[in-house]
């Protein structure tokens, strides 16, 4: 049996019946002796976790290594053929599922997934005018910030981040603090950046500002193949990442991808 294969969250044919009682799943229009190998990881659609095959009796009869967390019917399962020796988070206690390194945060980075979109640039595009200090009034620039955010599914990984600077009662400059990444054509597609004033005091007309787009700024991996990728909060409170290769694959190594919610394309 190879220690991994190369298919990261693929869809596989068909539904199954799965039960609180055992670990048995139970398939319609499945096949799962073409599909799966023992050793895969699976997902079952509304069940937290990962659940791995033990053994594989016929296309529509499979056994888990563990019970599922809950019992369901007609569900969709989708197939992870990730590093067979890593444990699920299942087996950890609830309070250190999510930062601990486990198949959960196992990921397959494809070619177009190793280098990511992020923002180039942010300009100004018009300065607005009126961003001035009134007498008795909290300054204007004070409560004028710029807001990035994508709407729709496709969200980037990582969202971009920027201050302003303001002279002579106009905006002159935008800085880009976090170029984010993770920034999919549908994602470019509908992420704006939005100049606003709170407070009573308002501009005389606002600035507006553009997005500039760079492909392949940010590495998302060090490579491509099977990624470790966890983020926790250390002793201080601050969030951190670690992330380690756990198997280097060729860029055309990983060839069914269907997650890009870490890594996307």
């Amino acid at each position: 049996m190879s220690s991994w294969g190369l298919s990261d969250n693929t869809t596989i044919a068909g539904t199954v019946v799965h039960y609180i009682a055992n670990a048995n799943l139970v398939g319609t229009t499945t096949y799962f002796l073409a599909n799966l190998n023992a050793g895969d990881y699976l997902t079952i659609s509304g069940v937290s976790g990962k659940y791995q095959v033990d053994s594989i009796t016929s296309n529509t009869a499979l056994s888990l290594t563990t019970i599922p967390q809950t019992a369901g019917t007609t569900k969709k399962v989708f197939v992870q053929q990730g590093p067979k020796y890593e444990r699920s988070s299942n087996a950890n206690p609830i309070v250190r599922q999510s930062n601990t390194q486990s198949i959960e945060t196992v990921y397959g980075v494809d070619s177009a997934e190793i280098a990511t979109v992020a923002f180039g640039s942010i300009s100004v595009n018009a300065a607005g005018s009126g961003y001035q200090k009134n007498a008795n009034t909290t300054s204007i620039t004070a409560n004028t910030a710029i807001t990035i955010a994508t709407s729709g599914l496709s969200q980037p990984q990582a969202n971009a981040t920027a201050t302003l600077t303001f002279s002579s009662n106009v905006l002159t400059a935008i800085t880009l603090t976090n170029p984010g990444k993770g920034y999919t054509a549908a994602a470019q597609a509908n992420t704006t950046a939005v100049i606003a004033t709170t407070g009573l005091s308002q501009p005389t007309t606002n600035a507006t500002a553009t997005i500039n787009f760079t492909s392949g700024s940010t590495s998302n991996a060090a490579h491509t193949g099977w990624i470790s990728y966890v983020t926790y909060t250390d002793a201080y409170g601050n969030q951190r990442v670690k992330s380690e290769v756990l198997v280097a694959l060729s860029k055309n190594g990983i060839t069914s991808d269907d997650e890009d919610t870490k890594f996307p394309d």
